[in-house]
């Protein structure tokens, strides 16, 4: 088990994103050449004292007109950044080489529990995707085989559509994935796609899994996207699969070693928790604490001397 940040490298972000993350719009000037400055720079920003300077410097050298308001836009975006900017300045220029991890454990987990923002999380799952891709490609499946889970798949290739909630900037991430999925199978890379919300994940990665194993879902949205990409009708998959038993799946496609769908049934091996306690164990020791406390005399500062004198302070 790897922490996320083990992959993070100044390499995965990019001037658009960078310019995003500081809340500039890309389409004004400003956006614009400060992205071009961050993409020419950015490998240097760990050898440099001052990144936000340098980086303001080059982005001002690309400004011919309007410069006193292009550089007051700079000089805000950048003070809002500048912590940003130096925890980014403090990356690695390449992150971890995945194929060789690969290569030496038979699982690799990276473990992305600790990272706050969904856009780190998108940008070192395309990372990874993408140097698996150029890797494979470039051994015509030679080097290695490998199989990829990609858990909650519907942050990393969100459904395009109206009223579909997108977090973070998916946009790399879909493109890495959807590209890997059409693409790898021939390069013995695979893919499992695991979602709690089959809504949420974009069809051009759900239409790419020639298998899919249905647990228990109650809404609408889901159904219609699981019916338009297996093919069963959805009052059908809405029969079947809203009322499954916890553990039970319908399973479905071309891994299934029978010709027609079947229920599974799974059996758990390992909780799978971000916490290392579950909350019964977490809330029996609040409980115990507590009575504890209860049970614990309160501080008396009776008596004479410096003790009463204090106690006299206090109350005057």
């Amino acid at each position: 088990v790897l922490d996320g940040s083990m992959f993070r490298s100044i390499g995965d972000m990019d001037g658009a994103s960078f310019v995003s993350m500081l809340g500039m719009d890309r389409r004004r000037k400003a956006g614009e050449v400060l992205a071009q400055a961050f993409d020419e720079v950015k490998h240097e920003l760990r050898r440099h004292d001052r990144p936000v300077e340098l980086l303001y410097e080059k982005a001002m050298s690309k400004v011919s007109r309007d410069a006193s308001r292009i550089s007051a836009e700079l000089k805000s975006a950048l003070s809002r950044g500048e912590m940003v900017l130096r925890e980014l300045s403090k990356l690695p220029e390449e992150p971890l080489d995945v194929v060789e991890l690969v290569k030496r454990s038979r699982v690799v987990v990276v473990d992305l529990s600790k990272e706050r923002r969904v856009e780190w999380h998108q940008r070192i799952a395309s990372s990874i995707i993408d140097y698996l891709s150029s890797r494979a490609i470039a051994s015509r499946g030679e080097e290695f085989a490998v199989s990829v889970v990609v858990e909650e798949a519907q942050f990393y290739a969100p459904e395009m559509a109206p009223g579909v909630p997108k977090y973070g900037d998916p946009d790399r991430s879909w493109s890495s994935l959807v590209s890997a999925l059409s693409q790898l199978g021939g390069f013995n890379v695979g893919f499992f796609i695991v979602t709690q919300r089959p809504a949420y994940v974009s069809k051009a990665v759900l239409s790419q899994c020639n298998t899919h194993v249905v647990f228990r879902l109650m809404a609408g949205a889901d159904h219609d996207q699981v019916s338009s990409v297996t093919g069963y009708p959805k009052h059908r998959i809405a029969s079947l699969v809203s009322g499954l038993r916890d553990h039970v799946g319908f399973l479905i496609g071309m891994a299934s070693p029978f010709d027609f769908p079947v229920f599974l049934e799974t059996y758990r091996r390992l909780h799978p928790a971000k916490a290392t306690l579950p909350p019964s164990e977490v809330l029996r020791r609040m409980v115990e604490e507590e009575r504890q406390l209860k049970q614990t005399p309160p501080l008396s500062l009776e008596g004479g001397g410096e003790a009463g004198s204090l106690g006299a302070m206090g109350g005057g």
